[in-house]
Order: structure tokens, then C-alpha cells, then sequence
């Protein structure tokens, strides 16, 4: 009777608690995979990679499954009394009050680091997956804040609907990314630079395979005409500055595949990261605003 007594503590205990945990992990996941990705550019440890594989597949696992349990959580909460409880201009004692806050954080957190979009080559092809699941994931968000339009605060509704914002920011850039990163979106990007390459220095080159003319054909001989001179010459074909060329090449091409690089850097890219930056900005001086004024009610109490 007692071990049975212990167990259903355990268990209570462990239903009490079990979002926080879980948040807490989510966020954990995310602070790794943030120095992880940028470990994984310059290393190639078999532990980090392994770690760092088991952390990108457990993050978006552990956030959609909180988010889940906390739209679970807000529709099994006891109703609050409105008439008491919704005109007043501090928050009560609830100590669910925060869960309005949490669901777009969990957003926020599916939306992943700029450090790694991809942890494979094969992830960047499963982008409209992403793009479903945010649909899905958006619309918890958006249950879990029309269920606490009557139970929570406009300080904190605020402050939830712009980091629901930003979590759609943070998601659509990932997908984006992802698309950018698959065979589709290099095969766009790449038929677009070669085409502005032939604009700009007339060579004629063209991603579709069709016969050159000879005058094309004897123009790329000429551009590779030195370093077959270099060779009877007994000069060295590669330097050091053609290593680092290298290096920064491959730096490159690695942010193209498994980063968001390529989303900051366009102009639309630019303008999304001010927007998120400013809502999270905003979100942050209205949870404030209402700590003070939660804390002066408190004290005249």
C-alpha cells in the first residue's frame, strides 16, 4: 500500500511538472545544436557529430510534443472565475498564468539556430514537411491564446502574439533555408548565377547541356590556357592563397546547405530578422511593464 501510495506521488509529481521539464529540455537542445552547428563546420569528431545528430531530431520532437501537452493542459484547465478574475489590472496568483508565453516560445524553439537548418544533405528535401508542420504547429499556438483570451492579461497576450510572430518568422526561415538547400532550390540558384555570369563577363556558359559553338569552346580554352602553361613551365599549380581560396569556398557552400545564411542575406531575409527582432524587443518591455506593476500591487497588499 505504501510503495503503491509512493508511485502515485511519483506520478502526480511527475504530471505536475512534466512541461516545465520539458521546456526546459527544448531549450537546453537548442542552446547545444546553437554551438554544436558552428563546432561541425571546423570539426569532424565522432562524438560531436553523433551528439549533434541525436540533439537535431530530439529538438523538434520535444517541442512539438510540449506543444501538444500544453494545448491539452489549457483545455483540461479549470475555469477560471472571469467576473473576478479578468478585470483586474494585475495578474492573480494562477500559477498557469505563464502558459500563454510558452506555446510561442515552443514555436520559436521548432524554428531552430541559424547554426544548423540540416544536419544531411537529405534534410533540406523534406522542407514541405516543415511547412505542414508549422500550419499544424501554428494552429496549437493559436488555440492555446484564444483559450486565455478571458483567463490572462493584455500585458501578457501582448507580449504572447508577438513572440507567436517571431515563431512564425523563425519557422518560415527554416523552411525557406531548407528549400534553398534542397536539389530544387540549387538548381534554380544555380541556372540564375550562371546566367548573370554570362550577362556580366560574356562566356557564354549555360547550366542546360546543348553543343558550343567553336568560338565558346576556344574562349574557355584560353581561360584555362595558363594553368596548362604553368605546367611546362615547372611552376606550382596551387599555392597557399588557392588553399584558403578553397577553404572559403567550401565555408561558403556549407552555409549555403545547412545554415540560414542564405535567407539573412537577402534583402527579404534582412527585413524578417528586424521584424523579429523587434517584436522580441517589444514582448520583453511589456512582460516587464507587468512584473512592476505586479510587483507595486503586491507590495500595497
Amino acid at each position: 500500500m505504501a510503495e503503491a501510495s509512493k508511485f502515485i506521488t511519483i506520478m502526480q509529481l511527475f504530471s505536475d511538472w512534466e512541461i516545465h521539464v520539458l521546456i526546459l529540455l527544448s531549450f537546453c537542445l537548442q542552446l547545444f545544436l546553437f554551438f554544436s552547428g558552428s563546432l561541425r563546420r571546423r570539426h569532424d569528431h565522432r562524438l560531436l557529430r553523433i551528439m549533434t545528430w541525436l540533439s537535431y531530431l530530439s529538438a523538434d520532437f520535444t517541442a512539438a510534443y510540449a506543444l501538444g501537452l500544453l494545448s491539452r493542459e489549457v483545455a483540461t484547465t479549470s475555469t477560471i472565475d472571469n467576473n473576478d478574475d479578468h478585470h483586474k489590472s494585475v495578474p492573480s496568483e494562477t500559477p498557469h498564468q505563464l502558459m500563454v508565453l510558452w506555446a510561442p516560445f515552443l514555436l520559436i524553439h521548432l524554428g531552430g539556430q541559424d547554426t544548423v537548418t540540416a544536419f544531411s544533405l537529405e534534410d533540406n528535401e523534406l522542407w514541405l514537411r516543415h511547412l505542414l508542420m508549422l500550419l499544424g504547429q501554428a494552429c496549437l499556438v493559436v488555440y492555446v491564446l484564444w483559450k486565455w483570451v478571458t483567463l490572462s492579461y493584455y500585458q501578457l497576450l501582448i507580449s504572447a502574439a508577438l513572440l507567436f510572430v517571431d515563431g512564425i518568422i523563425k519557422y518560415g526561415e527554416r523552411i525557406w533555408a531548407l528549400k534553398l538547400g534542397s536539389q530544387e532550390g540549387l538548381r534554380s540558384s544555380t541556372s540564375t548565377e550562371a546566367k548573370k555570369a554570362s550577362l556580366q563577363f560574356g562566356l557564354g556558359f549555360s547550366t542546360e547541356r546543348k553543343e558550343q559553338t567553336y568560338q565558346e569552346i576556344v574562349r574557355y580554352a584560353l581561360l584555362r590556357e595558363r594553368g596548362v602553361r604553368d605546367i611546362f613551365a615547372g611552376r606550382k599549380l596551387f599555392d597557399m592563397d588557392d588553399f584558403k581560396r578553397a577553404e572559403i569556398e567550401l565555408s561558403i557552400m556549407y552555409d549555403s546547405l545547412y545554415t540560414k545564411s542564405r535567407v539573412i542575406q537577402t534583402r527579404s531575409g534582412a527585413i524578417l530578422r528586424c521584424v523579429s527582432f523587434a517584436s522580441i524587443v517589444v514582448a520583453f518591455v511589456f512582460y516587464v511593464k507587468l512584473m512592476v506593476s505586479s510587483s507595486a500591487y503586491a507590495e500595497k497588499k
